[in-house]
């Protein structure tokens, strides 16, 4: 399930060609593919977006670090050519839909837009898109056998206050990948094994049988006149009364079963 807290928020689906990695941090969380060619879902926050915009053709860089305990983390940098067209997308798009006094939709100022919409939620929406592309552009580069989700390192809130608009922009994920095991042929060849030989407990053998034949054992119903003996199961039809003070019957029991 994708998580927000009183905000729109509009899902981008990319198909990746290597390994499945699916970005989680504090707006979305996504689930994670077992396929080679899985699809990355990662929601936009506060920013309801249409088709992407055509990229410059600057490479996404991303250089992976092995980390301990069986993770990796991509060290994902966004040129400032991709940076400048994303924000200029993000900025049309709210163009579009917001609606400020003395402007049509789709013609309102940069000046005029960030007044109403504000700095901050516009660096936001930036920066979510260019998680984006450098999530599908950066992951199409490496060859990673994920496990789980990526993570991205920090808040968006948190890279979106460092961020300038127009410029290059750096994050980092990190993902679990299988552990490396190294295997050689020789390392299996001329082991031996100590097995301890249990001797066959016939008592115990004896004693799961007849508990079997108990639990599976058909009930058959005797004869009136045959007195009931230990083994045997009674249904009995019982009527009960109060005891008095004096020790005489007095009113009946409720008629339920004990």
């Amino acid at each position: 399930p994708v998580l927000a807290a009183a905000v729109t928020m509009a899902a981008l689906l990319v198909p990746l060609l290597v390994s499945p990695l699916a970005l989680a941090h504090v707006h979305t969380l996504a689930p994670c593919s077992s396929t080679s060619r899985a699809a990355l879902l990662i929601s936009s926050v506060r920013h309801q977006r249409a088709a992407g915009p055509r990229l410059a053709a600057d490479a996404v860089e991303c250089v992976v670090r092995k980390q301990p305990k069986s993770s990796v983390a991509l060290d994902i940098k966004v040129p400032a050519t991709i940076s400048r067209q994303v924000h200029d997308k993000v900025m049309q798009d709210f163009s579009k839909t917001a609606k400020i006094p003395g402007f049509r939709q789709g013609k309102v100022p940069a000046s005029a837009l960030i007044s109403a919409i504000g700095v901050k939620r516009i660096k936001v929406a930036t920066v979510e898109q260019l998680i984006d592309v450098g999530m599908q552009q950066g992951s199409s580069q490496i060859r990673v056998n994920t496990v789980g989700q990526a993570k991205l390192v920090g808040e968006v809130e948190e890279i979106a206050d460092k961020y300038v608009f127009g410029e290059a922009m750096d994050f980092t994920v990190v993902v679990d990948v299988y552990p490396e095991v190294p295997v050689e042929p020789d390392m299996y060849k001329g082991l031996s094994v100590e097995v301890e030989k249990v001797p066959f407990n016939q008592d115990a053998y004896d004693k799961a049988l007849l508990k079997l034949r108990d639990q599976h054992a058909d009930l058959v119903e005797v004869d009136a006149d045959v007195a009931a003996e230990e083994g045997m199961q009674l249904l009995i039809n019982m009527e009960g009364f109060a005891a008095n003070a004096d020790g005489t019957r007095g009113e009946p029991l409720p008629a339920v079963a004990g």
